[in-house]
């Protein structure tokens, strides 16, 4: 099977439970399904052979309807982010070119650095964008010429300015005199080469600019850039990092904080990232305000902001939490955010969580240095869904623990907080630095647990090690590329995971399924290691190794 699939991803299956052992990879190395003992691949060639012959004659690409061609076009240009590149497909054949100049939506997402020879690119995107909205996202290393961008202010749709500050200040004085009637949502980035810019620049946005002149804007995104808190109103995304109130040369107070939350009800995602937003008065009483369309919070700020945020703001049972807590260092000083969170995601109408995701960094591979233990970060993700790499989590929470007992300690009361009792899946995958004695800990929170997604690194293999009687029922382990993870750690990934099958198999809890998933043919170099490991999976239901 190795020479006929392809290489772009590689899956192995065993079932210990059924009579005949089913095992196929598609590997592009010297483990090929045909040197496996008791397995002939020869149908399942054919039968590929067969389906690939029989879809291709119904369907060749040349016979698909334009709107079937126009929607792949769509997906090829949303995957190289409407790059030009994409727009190489169109020299395939003189259809394909006339279906993708037609398509006037694609030609209107305009991403690109804004530089000298840049103008002729801009105008012909223009030219053949039609008269559909304009979605433009910008890098300035350049100033823009007002008659260029502002000609088209009606058609506008979403405008997103990364680069230079000193540029896109110079955009924004141009933008005070000019209307957006269909401007839905605005992104500034103005923190690179921010020092440069004089002592006594304003970095703010002018007032001038919320004064009716973007009548539809329903999303702000703004970094290290101060805005009229007052003027904004009626937003569904609101994106603030490090953005203060122009509107006062005095402290920000926590009041101003909830009005300018309270001024757009119909929010949908909120992400707040600051050092300096104000906290609440203790003892202080703020009338709570109420969000009840809200998807997603997002918040980076210290603990007495966060608490302040997650006690006044109301939100429905349904919104995902996402808290970035750079100041908790222990189980001590994570206990007060867990109170609130806890209650979130008890509440009866709150999806069930049915996945955990545990993501640990180490100075390996997050780059980043210390001295005591090695943790970039820890990173605890609830999911209501059971399949690796979603995005609905309900809730996560990111610290920074400078050692192995104050890891032990977060990780522990976090789990605690929640419905741990309906908890079946463990994303392990990502969880580079956890000991074997951390992984104890966290696994005895987890009584119902039965499947386990892990890596082929050091931290999926002190799981392995710490797993011991807990039945599992379904491994499923992912093997990355070898400038990733060290050919020695694959090998002892490989062996621990013998080790593992023969020691639950031997007090009859042995596996029913177990998934090497391996898409850059990494088991290519360690065919010895996984020869050893075929023999225990095939006699693990007769024979105690």
């Amino acid at each position: 099977m190795a020479s006929e699939l392809s290489s772009s991803s590689s899956l192995a299956t065993h079932n210990l439970h059924t009579s005949s052992l089913r095992r196929s990879f598609s590997c592009q190395s010297r483990v090929a399904a045909e040197d496996i003992p008791g397995i002939d691949v020869a149908p399942h060639k054919a039968q590929i052979a067969r389906l690939t012959a029989k879809r291709n004659a119904i369907f060749p690409i040349w016979k698909l309807p334009n709107e079937i061609l126009s929607c792949i076009f769509a997906i090829h240009a949303v995957d190289a982010h409407f790059d030009l590149k994409w727009t190489q497909i169109m020299y395939v054949c003189s259809r394909w070119y006339s279906l993708v100049l037609a398509e006037q939506l694609l030609w209107a997402h305009i991403n690109m650095e804004w530089n000298s020879f840049a103008i002729v690119r801009f105008f012909r995107q223009i030219e053949r964008s039609g008269v559909a909205p304009l979605m433009i996202q910008l890098h300035l290393s350049e100033a823009v010429p007002e008659i260029i961008l502002f000609d088209h202010c009606p058609r506008l749709h979403a405008l997103e300015v990364g680069g230079e500050a000193r540029y896109i200040y110079h955009l924004i004085e141009k933008m005070s005199g000019h209307s957006f009637p269909n401007l839905a949502s605005l992104s500034l980035d103005t923190c690179f080469k921010q020092v440069e810019l004089p002592d006594e620049f304003v970095e703010a946005l002018p007032d001038v600019l919320f004064d009716g002149r973007l009548p539809r804007l329903r999303a702000l995104t703004l970094r290290d850039i101060a805005f009229p808190w007052r003027l904004v109103n009626n937003l569904e995304t609101l994106n603030l990092t490090n953005c203060d109130n122009s509107l006062t040369s005095t402290p920000t107070i926590f009041y101003d904080l909830l009005s300018l939350i309270r001024s757009c009800p119909r929010l949908r995602n909120l992400a707040l990232t600051s050092d300096s937003l104000p906290a609440p008065v203790p003892l202080q009483y703020y009338y709570p305000v109420d969000l009840p369309f809200l998807d997603e919070l997002f918040l980076c700020q210290d603990i007495s902001v966060l608490l302040g945020l997650l006690h006044f703001l109301h939100f429905p049972a349904t919104a995902a939490i996402c808290i970035l807590a750079s100041d908790v260092r222990c189980g001590a000083e994570v206990k007060d955010i867990l109170i609130p969170l806890r209650k979130h995601m008890r509440v009866p109408t709150a999806p069930p969580i049915s996945l955990l995701k545990i993501d640990v960094g180490s100075v390996k591979f997050g780059g980043v240095t210390r001295p005591d233990y090695g943790i970039a970060h820890l990173a605890l993700s609830f999911f209501s869904g059971s399949a690796p790499g979603r995005k609905d989590f309900s809730v996560s929470i990111t610290s920074y623990p400078p050692t192995k007992a104050a890891l032990r300690q977060i990780a522990a009361k976090v789990i605690k907080a929640a419905p741990n009792t309906s908890i079946t899946h463990l994303d392990a995958r990502e969880a580079v630095a956890v000991d074997t004695g951390s992984w104890c800990a966290a696994l005895k929170l987890l009584p119902a647990l039965h499947t386990v997604y892990l890596f082929a690194h050091a931290g999926g293999s002190n799981l392995l090690c710490a797993l011991g009687d807990i039945r599992i029922r379904r491994l499923h382990v992912v093997f990355g590329q070898p400038v990733t993870v060290p050919r020695r750690e694959v090998d002892d990934f490989l062996e621990a995971l013998r080790n593992h099958i023969r020691f639950t198999c031997a007090r009859g809890k042995d596996l029913e399924s177990l998934e090497l998933e391996d898409p850059q043919n990494t088991l290519c170099k360690h065919e010895k290691t996984l020869r050893r490991l075929f023999p225990v999976m095939d006699a693990s239901r007769t024979t105690n190794m």
